[in-house]
C-alpha cells in the first residue's frame, strides 16, 4: 500500500540524523487508494464490553478494491459531527491500509444530484439496549458509555470477549 525511499549512503544518513522514531534519511509514501461513493442507509449503535457505544455506517453495498463493502466504522459521535454525516447522504468509502472499510468524507455533489432527503443524526442520550443514560467518561472525551451497571448487552459483550481466542480460546 506504499513504499519507503531512503538514502543509500551510511555517511549521509549519519549527517541527516533521526529522532527517536523517525530517520530523517527515509520517507514513507502511501499510494492513492481506490475510493467509491455510496449511500448511508442508517447509523447503527453497537455496544462494546466496557459499555462504550460504537457507531457503524450501514451502507448500500459498493465494491472497493475488489471487496463489497456494506458497513464501515464511524468512530464516535464527534467524528460524525465533524464530518457533517447525515443519514441519506452519499459518502466516500475506501479501505484503510487496504483492508478496513473507512469513511473518508461526504459526497455532497452526488447527495445533491440524487435529491435524497437527509436526516440529521443527533447524539443519543440513552442506551439502545437497556435505556440507561449515556455519558462521556472523560469531560470532553469522544466516546459515549452506558452508565447502567445492569445492562444485559454489556454483560453479553464481556462474555463474548472472555470466550474469544485472545482470552480463553473457547
Amino acid at each position: 500500500d506504499g513504499c519507503v525511499i531512503k538514502l543509500n549512503s551510511l555517511s549521509r544518513q549519519l549527517d541527516l540524523g533521526y529522532t527517536q522514531k523517525v530517520p530523517h534519511w527515509a520517507k514513507a509514501f502511501k499510494f492513492k487508494q481506490e475510493q467509491a461513493s455510496t449511500k448511508l442507509k442508517n447509523i447503527i449503535l453497537q455496544m462494546g464490553m466496557s459499555g462504550q457505544i460504537g457507531f457503524v455506517a450501514d451502507l448500500e453495498p459498493v465494491e472497493v478494491d475488489g471487496t463489497v463493502i456494506s458497513k464501515a466504522t464511524l468512530n464516535n459521535i464527534d467524528f460524525i459531527r465533524d464530518m457533517d454525516i447525515r443519514i441519506g447522504q452519499y459518502l466516500f468509502i475506501s479501505r484503510g491500509g487496504g483492508v478496513i472499510p473507512r469513511v473518508d468524507g461526504v459526497d455532497y455533489e452526488k447527495t445533491l444530484i440524487s435529491g435524497t432527503d437527509v436526516i440529521d443524526f443527533d447524539e443519543p442520550k440513552v442506551c439502545p439496549y437497556c435505556g440507561g443514560i449515556l455519558t462521556r467518561k472523560i469531560e470532553g472525551g469522544a466516546h459515549l458509555y452506558c452508565t447502567n451497571p445492569d445492562c444485559e448487552e454489556k454483560a453479553i459483550q464481556r462474555l463474548v470477549h472472555f470466550g474469544r481466542k485472545e482470552c480463553m480460546d473457547i
